[in-house]
């Protein structure tokens, strides 16, 4: 009995078609029932006339012969001859020039192709080429993929990498400019990014595109991203990288700094002084005291003939005490 060439494969175990008679037209194979329908290149029932299993359960046109068939289907679904460096299939003449998915008929070689890289080819008729956006990297492909993220595909088997210092977390880019630049207080190093890496703590950038992050400079503290704080009046950071506010060092008493993101204090000046941590500045010496310079902060020595020794403010030595001054009631 001819029936009609079959358009989709038959589920393993069901009855196989012969497509080797003669007496069938154009487009037509005969029916039989010579075994199950396998899925393996090489299952087949031995003996004349037995079927030849073919990869996905396709079919090729082909002289069946004692122990097997002469032609079989590869992994890519294109008829190949089963003995070694034979070409590819070639429909008779008069059958439908329709290959597999994910193959192609060339009307000049009059053959079965697989499609190549750069291809589409869903009907088996024809190969397309892959749009921008788009790509396939492979044969036999019955779609294009959409570009992965993190690249941008121009179309064909073009697949190119965002820059570092950009990333794309969707597929589909067509080209560089889907690739965003790093936002502020991120960096890409490398290409083909999803995503952007926020800056560590110690470390900071302040614009977009980045491909790494400065290091905290001295006098400041960085949380990481685009965070960079000065350490107060009163402390001071002399090193790089700080990392939190604990990262600013008071200054010690004697010492002083006046403004924010110091790297280091200032000792009090002679005839000042002062007594505090953490200071932004230096008192003068009191009447009566001697300061001379940091926390130094003494009074007059004692002296005899029933007078009070006496310096007036911002003294700095003992000898600007006076020795006739009358003691203080």
């Amino acid at each position: 009995t001819c029936v009609e060439t079959p358009t989709t494969p038959p589920a393993d175990g069901a009855t196989c078609y012969s497509s080797w008679s003669n007496d069938c037209p154009a487009g037509q194979i005969c029916e039989g029932a010579y075994g199950h329908c396998g899925s393996r290149q090489n299952d087949n029932i031995g003996g004349t006339g037995a079927q030849c299993a073919q990869f996905d359960e396709y079919y090729c046109p082909g002289s069946p012969v004692s122990g097997g068939c002469d032609w079989v289907v590869d992994e890519t679904g294109v008829c190949v001859s089963n003995t070694n460096n034979n070409p590819p299939y070639v429909p008779p003449t008069g059958t439908a020039t329709s290959c597999y998915p994910g193959s192609y008929f060339n009307v000049i070689s009059n053959a079965c192709f697989s499609c190549p890289i750069g291809f589409s080819c869903a009907d088996g008729k024809e190969a397309v080429v892959c749009q921008v956006g788009t790509y396939t990297d492979t044969t036999g492909n019955i779609s294009c993929k959409p570009c992965d993220a993190g690249y941008y595909c121009l179309g064909m088997s073009s697949k190119t990498g965002c820059f570092a210092g950009t990333y794309r977390d969707t597929a589909g880019a067509s080209n560089s400019g889907n690739c965003p630049k790093c936002p502020i207080g991120t960096y890409t190093n490398t290409i083909g990014n999803t995503q952007c890496i926020t800056c560590p703590a110690g470390s900071y950038n302040l614009t977009t595109g980045n491909t790494s992050c400065t290091q905290c400079e001295a006098g400041y503290y960085c949380t990481g991203g685009s965070n960079k704080t000065a350490c107060p009046a009163g402390t001071y950071r002399n090193q790089l990288s700080g990392t939190s506010s604990s990262s600013c060092t008071a200054c010690s008493a004697g010492t002083y700094s006046a403004y924010s993101a110091s790297t280091s204090c200032t000792s009090c000046q002679a005839g000042t002084y002062n007594t505090q941590a953490r200071s932004t500045d230096c008192d003068t010496c009191e009447a009566n005291y001697i300061c001379a310079g940091g926390y130094y902060h003494s009074t007059c020595s004692s002296l005899t003939g029933g007078l009070r020794p006496y310096s007036s403010g911002g003294s700095y030595s003992s000898t600007q005490c006076s020795k006739n001054q009358p003691l203080l009631q």
